[in-house]
Order: structure tokens, then C-alpha cells, then sequence
């Protein structure tokens, strides 16, 4: 008997993606929905779904279900990111009494994506010229932020809350015979991200958290500070080479000194020899006149 079947894990929409637990995949016979936390709902009828199949991206780290579809308010791709085996949860969906019944050939007629190109080359001007303008309002050394830094976060906030919203500007930015369904997840995060960021950033400049961030020293101090230490770094090299040249100097005094005495033992030792030779007498007796003479 058909029941409903429920499984949590990770989902992947269009161009977003959400790891587990922030998915859930439901099965009911009329209904495959997929609820992702913060990019929303998607919900599936038997006759939008051509077939659910087993996906697998890397074994047991990324496998899955992918979901064929021809729902044109939703994204072309939809996957649903599970831990376990995706046969089981393809198993779950049959066992619920949901059966795809669309044509293979109705879920293969959107190609490329949803937006103009020359919206997003606009787009992406017009974030760059913001940042640049941000940056050419900063004050202090180093450069502190100004509160034109938030100009581009609130051009991308109103930018993609305003598609979501205003069909004139989805006529503007998407494609002709595509739904604003396609990207919508992409925009909820872009929203959610570049609101998030103005929120903390203004409440940072509301409480001047820039405006005291500790400042670095002029740069007259910074280079007397490091004339300083390079005088410095001299005299301790001029001390210490003239310690070492004293120390060497002794060493070649008591080198040269050591050499001398040697050079005037040897002298006289020749000396001593050459008498104890001629006259004919051991050095022990040279040396001990006297002795000898009394032995005698």
C-alpha cells in the first residue's frame, strides 16, 4: 500500500548547493517534493517527472538521485544528496506510488543558461566601478573602509531581490521563454549572503568600530625609527669588529712572541752544542763544571 516516504540529506539546484542535513526529499503518489533550508520548495508531479535515476559524482562522499524533469519554474538540475545507498531511496519513491509519466523529450528543451549574457557583463561592471568608488573613499594609514564599501553589497541585495520580485526586470536579465523559476535559488542565496554582510557591516560603522582601529605612526617617525636602528645596528657592528680586531691582534702578539722564544732556544741550544763539541764534552758535563772537577 502506498506511504508516504521521507529521507533527509543534501540537495543540489541549478547552480546552488546544500550539503546534508539541509535537504529533504518527500514522496507521496501525487507529489515528489525536495525542501531545501533557505533556497526553498520544489515540488514535482507525475507528469513533469520524466525519470528519477541512480546519480553518483564520487562513490559514498557524492551519490545521489537526479531527478529529470520538465518543471519550468524550477532549475534543470535537481539532485538529491543522501549518506546511505541511493537505491534505497529510489526503492523508498517506488514504494510511495510516485511514477513518472512525461516524455523523455519534453525535459531536454532549455539549453544554456536562464540570464543574458549582457546582463551579467552589466552586472558585473557595475560591481567593479562600485568597489573601485569604495576604494577611492578611504581615509587614514593604512586606508580605513568608508561606508561607500556597502555599495556593492546593496547593489547585489537589491539587484537580486528585484528579480525575484519586479517582472520588468526579469524581462531585462532573463532570456525570452525563461522563467525567473530557473535561477531563483541562486538568487535567494545571493540575497540572503550580500544581505547578511550589509547588515553586520553597517552595524560595524553605526558603532564606529573603523574609526578606532588603532593608527600607525607618521612616516617621519617610521623612517627616524628605522635611521635609528640602522646607526645602531652600525655601531654594534663597529664595536664588535674592533673587539674581535684586539683579540686577534693578541693572539698574533703571543704568536709572534712564542715564535721568538722558540727561534732563541733553538739558538742557543746550537750555541751550547757547538762548544760541548769542540772541547770534547757532554752537555751534562757543560753544565756541571764544578762536579766534574771535584769527581776528578
Amino acid at each position: 500500500m502506498p506511504h508516504t516516504f521521507t529521507t533527509t540529506g543534501g540537495a543540489r539546484v541549478g547552480w546552488t548547493n546544500a550539503t546534508w542535513p539541509l535537504a529533504q526529499l518527500s514522496a507521496t503518489p501525487d507529489k515528489l517534493t525536495i525542501s531545501i533550508r533557505l533556497l526553498g520548495t520544489y515540488s514535482f508531479a507525475p507528469d513533469q517527472v520524466s525519470a528519477v535515476e541512480r546519480y553518483v559524482m564520487i562513490p559514498v562522499l557524492g551519490w545521489g538521485i537526479r531527478i529529470h524533469h520538465c518543471n519550468a519554474d524550477c532549475p534543470k538540475r535537481v539532485i538529491f544528496w543522501c549518506l546511505g545507498s541511493p537505491n534505497a531511496v529510489l526503492e523508498g519513491i517506488r514504494d510511495s506510488g510516485f511514477l513518472p509519466v512525461a516524455s523523455s523529450s519534453a525535459s531536454s528543451e532549455r539549453h544554456g543558461i536562464a540570464m543574458r549574457w549582457s546582463a551579467i557583463v552589466i552586472a558585473v561592471v557595475i560591481w567593479n566601478a562600485l568597489f573601485f568608488l569604495s576604494a577611492g573613499h578611504t581615509s587614514g594609514v593604512p586606508p580605513h573602509p568608508g561606508p561607500f564599501i556597502l555599495a556593492p553589497l546593496l547593489f547585489a541585495f537589491t539587484l537580486s531581490v528585484g528579480t525575484l520580485m519586479s517582472t520588468k526586470l526579469q524581462r531585462i536579465i532573463l532570456k525570452p521563454g525563461r522563467s525567473v523559476g530557473e535561477i531563483r535559488p541562486f538568487l535567494r542565496l545571493l540575497a540572503f549572503i550580500s544581505g547578511l554582510l550589509l547588515v553586520i557591516f553597517s552595524i560595524l560603522f553605526a558603532s564606529g568600530a573603523f574609526n578606532n582601529a588603532p593608527k600607525s605612526p607618521a612616516p617621519a617617525t617610521v623612517r627616524s625609527r628605522q635611521g635609528f636602528r640602522l646607526r645602531a645596528a652600525f655601531g654594534a657592528a663597529w664595536v664588535g669588529a674592533k673587539a674581535d680586531g684586539a683579540v686577534v691582534s693578541r693572539c698574533i702578539g703571543i704568536h709572534v712572541a712564542s715564535r721568538r722564544w722558540l727561534r732563541l732556544r733553538f739558538h742557543l741550544h746550537s750555541r751550547l752544542h757547538c762548544v760541548t763539541t769542540r772541547r770534547g764534552l757532554t752537555t751534562r758535563q757543560v753544565a756541571t763544571p764544578r762536579r766534574v772537577s771535584l769527581l776528578s
